[in-house]
């Protein structure tokens, strides 16, 4: 797969070993899948680090900015900033359990500010945003695997997803969220796997299905706080409580995740991640139910008494363009996922991404 960004072209390649799978699903042959995608604009990502708004109100890396009579530069002088994006996605299918094409969209907004410049006090953000999902999925219809083609398939709807406050202390050493939150935007991820389409690389495969309704990830928010401690630059700690099942009230999910960063200055900086993953109460493992399996705190099926995950994340550059100024070379990740007993057990990924800025 190739795309393209800002700065250059980004060609990636990647392997998924050790995913169990459910008897009903082994036996499905993936076919090759053809993909077009349209972008009005790259979604920026707001994680503990970020700050509450910019001068100009439209966040850095987007692919093509819009500011119609300068509204989105009026409101950010008063903290106030709104964006999104829409993107479309067709797919062909030639193989599996059906043939056929699809088309599903994605129409996101969202609205970020700083409470500052509202009269309240200093480093108190406020953030909403919504989806509008539509169209149909290439997975459900036509796949059926476990991780779906695109990390925007859903099902169609409009609904509200995050609402949340966050405090930033400190000098922005120290931050507290609260409100309607997802997991996905904030833990699990890879920087090198970012840019796959496939949804392995986005919310992983396996709390997908380890996890009860999926866990707090798009489209679905619920409530939830996160805490993040960033000493300094190389060191990072993370830890959120959320409502166990986004679409049920259920015990709670505990996720913690450190991080490191080291050689960020050199010609080949990396990062390291470790973290884990707890669901409290007893599950039931729902492996042959007429729906996606997945895990529920319904009464069915076999029980599960712990519902747990530790995974490791690494981000490497591992060769650059000699005397290069940019980030043009050779970089590896991975990530693993061992776990307890579920639907999914064991995951591993790993890629190798090669970018070329010109």
């Amino acid at each position: 797969m190739v795309e393209g960004d800002e700065e250059g072209i980004t060609v990636i390649f990647e392997t998924l070993l050790a995913m169990k799978r459910t008897p009903l699903l082994q036996a499905i042959f993936l076919p090759t899948v053809i993909a077009i995608e349209f972008f009005l604009l790259s979604q920026p990502s707001f994680a503990a680090e970020d700050e509450c708004s910019s001068d100009t109100g439209i966040p850095y890396g987007v692919i093509a900015p819009i500011d119609v009579g300068h509204v989105r530069k009026t409101l950010a002088e008063s903290g106030i900033s709104v964006g999104g994006f829409y993107l479309g996605e067709t797919f062909g299918n030639t193989g599996g359990i059906g043939q056929g094409e699809t088309y599903d969209g994605v129409l996101w907004t969202y609205l970020l500010s700083d409470l500052h410049k509202a009269g309240l006090w200093k480093g108190l953000c406020f953030y909403a945003d919504s989806y509008q999902i539509h169209g149909r999925s290439i997975t459900a219809d036509n796949i059926g695997s476990l991780a779906t083609v695109s990390n925007y398939e859903a099902m169609p709807s409009t609904s509200l997803s995050e609402l949340w406050l966050e405090q930033h202390l400190f000098n922005d050493h120290l931050t507290f969220r609260i409100g309607q939150l997802t997991a996905d935007t904030e833990f699990l991820l890879s920087s090198g796997g970012s840019n796959f389409l496939n949804s392995t690389w986005g919310w992983a495969t396996l709390p997908s299905f380890d996890l009860p309704g999926g866990g707090p990830a798009y489209p679905h928010a619920t409530p939830g706080v996160r805490v993040a401690l960033k000493p300094n630059d190389k060191w990072n700690l993370m830890l959120g409580l959320y409502n166990g099942d986004p679409e049920l009230d259920s015990p709670l999910l505990l996720m913690v995740e450190g991080r490191y960063n080291y050689n960020q200055g050199g010609r080949l900086p990396g990062t390291v991640k470790i973290g884990g993953w707890n669901q409290f109460g007893t599950l039931h493992d729902q492996l042959f139910a007429s729906t996606t399996p997945t895990v529920t705190m319904t009464s069915n099926s076999v029980p599960i008494n712990s519902d747990w995950a530790i995974y490791g994340i690494v981000d490497q550059r591992v060769w650059r363009v000699p005397d290069s100024k940019d980030a043009s070379g050779i970089s590896l990740f991975g990530r693993a996922e061992p776990s307890g007993k579920g639907t999914v057990e064991n995951a591993a990924v790993w890629g190798v991404r090669t970018t070329i800025n010109f």
